[in-house]
């Protein structure tokens, strides 16, 4: 099978950032198929938002568009049977990509990705040169996944980071001529900041999770406008300004992160301004009405954006409004559909785990259960497993059973997950029907999502606290 990707924009045109940006995406098949998905998945952290996924059933020899809503360029994954390609979509253009067979052999016919856009090319060769995505290699999960317990072994990790940083700066540096040169400062960035997250993570994690207040050491600018474009970027200065106090450990969702940004805004008006600042708050406000699941979280965003000024403009309030306006209308079928609540009896499961024997949530009577429920393809789902080890070992000697349910059925890639990130608590997949079944039942309208089951098999809570928020919560009904 082959893959060809191509995108229309002039290559060394620069993008800006835009509010009204779409990016679409033509998929055109030059092959009859004997019925094969293409899972198309964009997915992003500031703003926050749960992983999009279109699947795209390819029988026919045609053409399908399908299309996003985002305002810098970001990156979109196209699976494909084992095959994943990573490309890059920018705000008012259009991706194409072409799919076919290889019938340059007639018995095995392998799949195999081709492109010639220069993104993907240098994407998919520095993949070959390391093994993975920087934000998939092994340093990536040691810098989110290890907890340092001394000074010396923080500065060992932020020695290997350091040094990871570095090989990636070195490749890009001799691979620069063959792409944009807006895409060489944005690729720059990226690994500049992402490689500064993990190192903040170090620091958080070696004060266990209380920085009580202070800004961390950092290596890279804070107010820095020729990073706009990175998504890493983002989502350092995000957690950099967010996490470095501490809030009352019963608030969740909008409420949390409103708490969390009280505390930082002095530091965050200090060390941001002019456009770093204006598009901040516009994420910020995004990010808190795409995390309400309920009209008194509206409404409190409501007031929160009514006692500040952001001085966002017209284009920015339209983008946060937009986005209000969809909160309302889910918000709205969600309460108007059959979802399950508390003291309902939770919804029926019967899956299997790495070893294909059967689970269901009857085997689990007598303890508190934390159902998660994530997929392979979820980028947020994945940045959650640490926080799920977290969990499991803080509750290892208690009564509660947390259950990972993956609610795709790529087996082979589920396994390899779970032992790349050690993933812990029982581990169950979907297959068949059992994917659709739960999502309707459990009313999952985005992932990571989580549910908590009494010892009795009731609904304690859906679509409750996430694993970094939970534990006080489950305490407390272990208690009870």
């Amino acid at each position: 099978m082959i893959v060809l990707a191509s995108c229309h924009r002039e290559v060394n045109l620069s993008p800006e950032i835009d509010f009204n940006g779409i990016a679409y995406i033509k998929i055109i098949t030059e092959n009859e198929f004997d019925t094969v998905n293409l899972d198309i998945t964009y997915s992003n952290k500031f703003p926050l938002q749960s992983c999009l996924t279109n699947r795209l059933t390819l029988i026919k020899k045609k053409s399908y568009v399908t299309n996003y809503k985002i305002t810098k360029p970001e990156m979109v994954s196209f699976e494909i049977m084992d095959t994943v390609l990573i490309a890059y979509m920018l705000p008012n253009d259009t991706l194409t990509v072409k799919i076919g067979i290889d019938t340059s052999t007639i018995t095995s016919r392998p799949i195999y990705i081709h492109s010639e856009d220069p993104i993907y090319s240098f994407m998919q060769k520095e993949k070959n040169e390391f093994g993975n995505y920087y934000f998939e290699s092994s340093t990536a999960i040691t810098a989110f996944n290890s907890q340092p317990k001394t000074n010396q072994e923080l500065d060992n990790v932020l020695s290997i980071i350091n040094g990871a940083q570095q090989k990636r700066l070195n490749f890009l540096e001799n691979n620069r001529s063959s792409i944009p040169s807006w895409f060489s400062a944005t690729y720059k960035n990226n690994i500049d900041y992402y490689s500064a997250q993990m190192k903040f993570y170090q620091y958080f994690l070696l004060k266990n999770h209380n920085l009580n207040g202070a800004l961390v050491p950092c290596d890279v600018k804070l107010n820095n406008p020729d990073a706009i474009l990175s998504r890493f970027y983002w989502d350092f200065i995000s957690d950099y300004f967010l996490l470095s106090d501490t809030v009352d450990n019963k608030l969740i969702g909008p409420p949390r992160l409103i708490a969390l940004y009280d505390k930082a805004a002095e530091k965050i008006n200090e060390h941001l301004e002019g456009k770093v600042l204006e598009y901040f708050h516009a994420y910020l406000l995004y990010t808190l009405y795409n995390a309400c699941d309920s009209k008194e979280e509206l409404e409190i965003v409501d007031s929160f954006i009514n006692e500040n000024n952001f001085k966002l403009n017209v284009l920015e309030s339209n983008y946060v409004e937009e986005k209000r306006l969809e909160s309302l209308n889910r918000i709205g079928r969600l309460e108007d559909s059959k979802q399950i609540k508390p003291g309902d009896k939770a919804p029926y499961f019967y899956l299997k785990d790495t070893l294909r024997s059967f689970h269901t949530l009857s085997d689990y009577r007598d303890k508190i259960v934390y159902l998660h429920f994530w997929a392979t393809w979820c980028g947020p789902c994945l940045e959650e497993l640490p926080f799920v080890n977290n969990l499991a070992t803080s509750l290892s000697s208690k009564p509660v059973s947390i259950i990972n349910i993956c609610l795709d059925d790529n087996y082979d890639k589920w396994k390899e997950l779970i032992k790349i990130h050690n993933l812990k608590g029982i581990n169950l997949i979907c297959s068949g029907n059992w994917e659709n079944d739960l999502l309707e039942k459990y009313s999952i309208d985005g992932i990571p999502h989580y549910a908590i089951v009494d010892e009795n098999g009731l609904i304690v809570s859906n679509n409750c606290e996430h694993p970094n928020e939970v534990g006080k919560v489950l305490i407390n009904l272990l208690k009870e």
